[in-house]
């Protein structure tokens, strides 16, 4: 999707002072106008700052992106939708690296997620700790939200900075439907940590009775993958390319 023509991450202060008034905007500032109306219902309940010389109070930011944060914290999807319809950048970054998917990933706002994504946020962008989206949904042990990320593209495999991926802190975690969601994407239980290990060896002999079940449905999708990848190299025998590396 693409913001409304004219619409631009941020709005007059005019326009806002307007609304904020009640005044009615020119007709061609009707969308910015749209827009300044949720901005201003969001950051009604955002902290506000003591304006330079004490002379009143202001909201933090007025910029969309600051907006849209506020917006995405407080878990409301319409109108985060109607943010980015008004020029919000829906990949913007808050002041410590971390996206706005990242922050509704965090928070479990499953509808916002799914906000964000359609307005083209990135589901693969990572943080300043290299942390992707999918990475934080599996540290919190958010199922649903790692399930929109990965029909969205989110990459089931990949690294944080400490070489862990998603599939191995969900299962250390022990987040079963989590692990479920990755395996059934794609997720390799064969990538090994900086030990050297998998994450099948990881919970190997595990007394807990969740991490037991995790166990086993690491056990039974890396079969499923054995089989597959006989099946496949059978598939490129057959062939004529394959037919001919054999002489």
């Amino acid at each position: 999707m693409t913001p409304a023509p004219g619409s631009s991450g941020s709005i007059p202060s005019k326009t806002f002072d307007r609304v904020a008034e009640g005044a009615n905007p020119d007709a061609e500032n009707e969308g910015a106008a749209a827009t300044a109306e949720v901005a201003l219902r969001v950051l009604a309940g955002a902290p506000e700052v003591q304006q330079e010389g004490g002379a009143g109070r202001e909201p933090v930011n007025r910029d969309l992106s600051g907006v849209l944060f506020w917006a995405v914290t407080r878990g409301h999807a319409e109108d985060v939708r109607a943010l980015l319809e008004g020029g919000a950048d829906p990949n913007a970054v808050d002041e410590g690296g971390d996206t706005a998917l990242q922050r509704a990933t965090t928070l479990g706002y499953a509808a916002v997620v799914r906000a964000l994504l359609e307005w083209g946020a990135d589901p693969n962008a990572v943080d300043e700790g290299g942390d992707t989206a999918l990475i934080v949904a599996a540290l919190k042990g958010h199922a649903s939200v790692a399930r929109i990320l990965l029909t969205a593209g989110a990459n089931p495999n990949a690294l944080r900075q400490n070489g862990d991926t998603a599939l191995q802190r969900a299962t250390t975690l022990g987040y079963a439907a989590v692990v479920r969601a990755l395996l059934e994407w794609g997720a390799n239980p064969q990538i090994t940590d900086r030990y050297g290990r998998t994450v099948i060896q990881k919970v190997e002999g595990a007394k807990s009775k969740t991490l037991r079940q995790i166990h086993g449905l690491l056990l039974r999708a890396d079969e499923r993958n054995k089989e597959r990848d006989v099946a496949e190299l059978f598939a490129t025998l057959m062939t004529g390319k394959g037919i001919s590396m054999l002489h």
